[in-house]
């Protein structure tokens, strides 16, 4: 009977602690395990808006957008990862180690999309994208990234694009600004950068326990950045740099009754789209050189007053009828 006893409170004991669980799993943490459950099964597809275009005083592009690809899986189960990684590394013909590693450092969580390739051209994107239907998991994400139509033209004056620095996301993180968010560094680009900023949209999609495409569920589009028009004219500007040619110093071409800028030319000068590219050489030799072509020099460096300053000396003297338009000097 003893025996018995010990093995019928042993069976209460069990279903009690069973039931208790039950409860609370159920009743007390309900609500919360159904919010992870939800989260679980939503997909979220990020899709950019195009940066605003800077334009001259005519209306002509200085810096523009195109139409870039990027590669993003959605993560699954390894197998179908691995699987995944091998047919785009086949037709991107990169290492599948690569790959793979990019796709470990950019994985967030299970709910984002992680992206393993940037910057594709349209033949691979198509090719990616025929396979989708025979592979789980492939999107090929269009994205506008920056076009500079006139290469090295005005660089200085309206700087270059880079991911966000520490510095930069302390002073802006209350603004809506997030770690690799892509911001202006230098010259129009960070002056007036959350003019030009685009909006972020998407896609939202609901999966099932497996990762498989279920239905759509909301889509907002994204918002174009607002476009600028500057004073300067590209005429006077390629006039400018090239009568810089090799040499150090700047050239400052302003409209003496508006104050308006048609022309700041700097050298030695540099290309914006190498930092758009992420070419490291060309980044490194940037940062490196000591003949410093990152800097302004029509607004940040120091010369001595040369004949501009007659200028100034003979408006002075003309206000104060110290001279008249006849009076003349011997040099």
């Amino acid at each position: 009977m003893t025996r018995l006893r010990i093995a019928g409170f042993t069976v209460i004991f069990v279903f009690l602690f069973l039931f208790l669980n039950l409860f609370r799993l159920e009743l007390m943490g309900g609500r919360k395990f159904r919010e992870l459950s939800d989260k679980n099964c939503i997909r979220l597809l990020p899709q950019e808006g195009s940066r605003g275009k800077i334009l001259d005083r005519r209306g002509d592009v200085i810096v523009g957008n195109e139409l870039s690809y990027d590669v993003m899986l959605m993560p699954k189960d390894a197998q179908q990862i691995d699987q995944a990684l091998a047919a785009v590394a086949g037709i991107l013909g990169r290492d599948f180690k690569d790959l793979k590693n990019t796709f470990k450092n950019n994985f967030i969580a299970s709910s984002a999309a992680v992206t393993v390739a940037k910057d594709i051209d349209v033949k691979k994107a198509i090719t990616l994208e025929e396979l989708k239907s025979n592979i789980d998991g492939i999107v090929i994400q269009p994205r506008p990234r920056r076009r500079y139509p006139h290469a090295r033209l005005a660089a200085h004056v309206l700087g270059y694009l880079n991911e966000i620095d520490r510095w930069r996301l302390t002073k802006l993180a209350d603004y809506g600004y997030k770690t690799k968010d892509i911001v202006g560094f230098g010259g129009i680009e960070e002056k007036y950068d959350y003019y030009l900023r685009q909006e972020e949209g998407g896609l939202s999609l609901e999966v099932d326990s497996r990762g498989r495409f279920v239905r759509a569920l909301g889509f907002r589009p994204p918002k174009n950045g607002r476009d600028i028009q500057l004073t300067l004219d590209l005429k006077i500007q390629k006039i400018a740099q090239d009568c810089l040619a090799e040499r150090k110093g700047a050239v400052v071409i302003m409209e003496p009754y508006s104050g308006q800028i048609i022309a700041m030319a700097s050298a030695p000068d540099f290309n914006p789209a190498a930092f758009v590219k992420k070419a490291n050489s060309s980044l490194r030799s940037l940062f490196s050189s000591q003949e410093a072509p990152l800097i302004n020099r029509a607004v940040a460096a120091a010369y001595p007053a040369g004949s501009v300053f007659k200028l100034v000396v003979a408006a002075a003297a003309l206000e104060t009828k110290k001279i008249n338009l006849n009076t003349s000097f011997f040099c």
